[in-house]
């Protein structure tokens, strides 16, 4: 009994060949996984990105990306590299 193979298409999944389902998975590779966090400030970052995000959104602030978030992040990695 042969493999089948199913992709999207047309927002459904329709039957393919070997062929056409491995041009499709050369042509869509799998998005890589997250980054897991590394150190104290990657934990701390990861949780207060979406606060700070939510609240330039809200209020109209600028915390994203400020320079006082990335060295208090280098600071806590070196104070506590591995979780």
């Amino acid at each position: 009994m042969s493999q089948r193979y199913f992709i999207p298409r047309a927002g459904r999944y329709v039957s393919v060949t070997a062929e056409e389902f491995a041009a499709h998975q050369a042509a869509h590779p799998p998005p890589p996984p997250p980054p897991q966090p590394r150190g104290l400030g990657d934990l701390v970052a990861f949780i207060a990105e979406p606060i700070a995000r939510a609240s330039d959104a809200l209020l109209g602030t600028h915390l994203v990306g400020c320079n006082s978030c990335a060295e208090r992040r280098a600071a806590l990695n070196n104070l506590v590299p591995k979780l």
